[in-house]
């Protein structure tokens, strides 16, 4: 496990990678290996924060502000799950410099802090085929619509 850069992001694997948080629970399709992931309670407010673009210390910041942890151990939990998406081709690392950092949303003060559980990536391979099958693999590189021409 590698520790985090504090400005260094984690970039969604796009156009190949989608997701979306829906009642906190991240939905993520690797729409090259057919494989889907779900990622919930803390898991899908750090997806959510990728999303937004955070570097990963912003995400740790925002997490730790949220949940009753420590920061030391909210950034272990991100480096662990980013490590893992990593992994499964979901993000890449991107270095950075700090320029145009999207900002922290600061803790609300009056807010009770929920409990923190370490996020677990879920990874399910029974739609694998269905996915693959999908003619969106078939477009050009101007995505859906667009159909590959058929060079056969």
């Amino acid at each position: 496990m590698k520790k985090i850069n504090s400005e260094g992001r984690a970039e969604i694997n796009a156009p190949q990678v989608v997701g979306e948080v829906i009642d906190g629970e991240a939905v993520i399709i690797n729409l090259e290996s057919g494989f889907y992931y779900s990622l919930d309670g803390v898991g899908g407010d750090i997806w959510a924060r990728l999303e937004r673009g955070l570097p990963l210390q912003g995400i740790v910041d925002e997490i730790s502000g949220k949940y009753d942890a420590d920061k030391t151990t909210v950034e272990k939990a991100v480096n662990t799950l980013v490590d893992e998406l990593v992994g499964e081709g979901l993000v890449t690392l991107q270095s950075g410099d700090g320029a145009g950092q999207t900002p922290v949303e600061p803790a609300k003060p009056d807010a009770p802090l929920a409990l923190f559980k370490p996020p677990v990536l879920i990874k399910y391979k029974d739609m694998q085929d269905l996915l693959l099958l999908d003619p969106i693999h078939e477009v050009d590189e101007l995505g859906w619509p667009n159909v590959k021409p058929d060079d056969g």
